[in-house]
């Protein structure tokens, strides 16, 4: 029966009923993650499903979601906050990557660097802001005194029509 097991198949079945795995299952699980912990190689990405379940962030590796899960069932058992897996697996299969922001900062890396990370420093909302309302005064100084240059910076030719 445990040659048909694979480790998206424990998962699914834990997510489908809450209930804890059996000693077999979870013995599996754990011979798994000592050879993820053993491994040199690049770690495969779990389906978004089950990390989503597991309150882990979309992209998460299979040695991370287990180590996770192992953890997960074993605080269960004994009633606190359990690292032991995660700890072991170490570094190299983190599936908590730091975010990266560009150096410069500009309006184009700065909403870059928001779409890859999910997230945006104070700072950099700030920033962004300031842009924004220097470029509504930009427009509207346009809108009133016109300008000799033809530019799509501040204006787009046809939102303001001319007299």
């Amino acid at each position: 029966m445990s040659n048909d097991w694979t480790i998206e198949a424990v998962l699914e079945g834990w997510i489908a009923d809450r209930t804890k795995p059996s000693r077999r299952k979870l013995a599996f699980l754990k011979q798994m993650h000592n050879i993820n912990v053993a491994s040199g190689g690049e770690p495969l990405i779990c389906p978004s499903h089950i990390s989503k379940e597991l309150d882990l962030p979309n992209g998460s590796t299979w040695p991370c979601v287990i180590a996770n899960f192992l953890d997960f069932i074993e605080g269960q058992k004994v009633g606190h906050t359990v690292t032991k897996h995660k700890m072991e697996l170490g570094e190299k299969h983190s599936s908590e990557k730091p975010p990266v922001e560009s150096k410069i900062i500009n309006e184009l890396n700065v909403l870059c660097d928001f779409i890859a990370n999910g997230e945006i420093s104070k700072y950099r909302k700030d920033f962004l802001l300031g842009k924004h309302d220097e470029t509504l005064g930009n427009m509207e100084y346009v809108m009133v005194h016109g300008s000799k240059y033809r530019t799509e910076t501040y204006c787009p030719d046809g939102i303001i029509e001319r007299s």
